[in-house]
């Protein structure tokens, strides 16, 4: 029986820890996290051949800040965010068009996310995950957001929350249900 992996937040992983046997995924951490620098190189949405080393470099170095962007950041090996006052009206580069920050997340954040997982998270970590959710281990996914709506622009989408997609959407292919 397959056990679909569910988004929580870091608070509710104290309260779960010790509850019941399952796998816990810190997608602030290591090869999960959009800040984690790749020795190869994540294509930049909207840039044809263009790369970065994390998606966390493309985000920041998408984002127009006082009409610039810093394009440096693709290939920085730590990245800051870079901060606005306005965060829901914070504003990005595209293929050479100014979007919103929702438009962002859906054609800049989720591909580059979704290429770094498919491309560069070892193999032996996807399937240690698809593994245990097959074998009925509960995993839950949580980073230091709690957003999980990426239409909600009021705060920073939660990157665990997508990530919980993406094996959900694997686990379905996998088992006949896509």
């Amino acid at each position: 029986m397959v056990t679909y992996p569910l988004f929580t937040t870091s608070e509710m992983v104290r309260q779960l820890e010790g509850s019941s046997p399952a796998l816990f995924l810190d997608a602030s951490k290591g090869q999960f996290s959009p800040y984690f620098a790749w020795d190869r190189i994540i294509p930049v949405p909207g840039m044809h051949g263009t790369f970065s080393r994390s998606v966390e470099g493309i985000w920041q170095g998408l984002k127009i800040i006082d009409g610039q962007i810093d394009f440096s950041l693709f290939n920085a090996k730590k990245v800051r965010k870079r901060r606005v006052l306005d965060y829901p009206s914070t504003r990005f580069l595209h293929g050479g068009k100014n979007i919103d920050l929702v438009m962002a997340r859906e054609v800049l954040y989720k591909p580059a996310y979704r290429w770094m997982f498919e491309h560069l998270v070892f193999p032996v970590f996807r399937e240690k995950i698809y593994g245990s959710a097959e074998e009925g281990t509960q995993i839950y996914c949580f980073d230091v957001d709690c957003n999980a709506d990426v239409t909600d622009s009021s705060s920073s989408f939660s990157h665990a929350s997508f990530l919980t997609d993406l094996i959900n959407e694997e686990l379905e292919r996998r088992n006949g249900w896509a």
